[in-house]
């Protein structure tokens, strides 16, 4: 994981995502079910990586996030803000 972000930061196209909310995963962490996001980027939807809800709840549907992306794999993607 941090060998992708080291990656994305080096060679990574800096872009824009919707945030169109999120949804469960089939992951729980001490009983707590994780978070995948759902973004639309370039008008194409990805489902992404594997959050606990509780540091995803600032975030707002509608709301725009920068990321990252691999324009080789553009199912790679960084949040920078989380």
């Amino acid at each position: 994981k941090l060998m992708r972000r080291a990656r994305l930061t080096a060679n990574g196209v800096q872009k824009s995502a919707l945030y169109l909310g999120s949804t469960g995963s089939n992951i729980r962490v001490n009983g707590v079910q994780r978070r995948v996001l759902i973004l639309e980027i370039d008008g194409t939807r990805y489902q992404h990586g594997s959050f606990s809800p509780g540091k995803i709840t600032h975030l707002q549907q509608g709301q725009s996030l920068e990321i990252l992306q691999d324009d080789a794999d553009p199912k790679v993607i960084f949040v920078k803000s989380l």
